[in-house]
């Protein structure tokens, strides 16, 4: 009885819940090359290939096509992109050796974009949208540690070995300027 009145649903009739849709699981192929998978051996090599290539062109139609934008706005664009096609999988491919734990890295680099992107907007003087590169980085980075030593760029410390020389060509240092 509800509200007073009879059901005409009989009490064996179950309500179903439409199921979500997920992307086929192509890492379960995938991964299937790992001795220690559970599935190693199932596949053959020609479904492994096949699954690789789908998979392939699966993302990078969801997020692969982001990857050549360094600025924080592509950074940005190319995490959304890889936590909503993370959304569409399985739990159990998400949980998979090609996906395992990297929706906690992308949500922690969109965190971080979203920060640096926030901090431009506070301090306009900053070009947030300047492209950065780990090459630049390690350069500079470089250089501080060589400044640190005692070992000046472009010259020779004062007992001056083979050893002890570094160069940085011009096109290096050009590139060192511009970030």
């Amino acid at each position: 009885m509800i509200n007073g009145t009879h059901s005409t649903l009989p009490a064996s009739i179950q309500i179903s819940m439409p199921r979500p849709q997920y992307l086929k699981n192509f890492s379960e192929i995938t991964d299937s090359v790992d001795p220690s998978n559970k599935s190693h051996g199932k596949y053959t090599h020609e479904q492994i290939a096949d699954a690789t290539n789908k998979l392939n062109a699966r993302e990078y139609a969801a997020f692969g096509h982001f990857a050549g934008d360094a600025s924080s706005q592509g950074i940005k664009k190319l995490a959304e992109a890889y936590l909503g096609y993370l959304n569409q999988l399985s739990p159990e491919e998400q949980n998979s050796l090609s996906y395992a734990g990297t929706k906690e890295s992308a949500t922690a680099l969109l965190a971080g974009v979203n920060a640096q992107i926030a901090g431009g907007k506070s301090n306009p003087g900053k070009k947030p949208d300047q492209p950065t590169s780990l090459l630049i980085e390690l350069l500079n980075a470089m250089t501080e540690q060589f400044k640190k030593n005692g070992i000046n760029i472009n010259s020779s410390v004062s007992s001056p070995t083979s050893e002890s020389q570094v160069t940085i060509s011009e096109e290096a240092r050009k590139l060192a300027s511009q970030s």
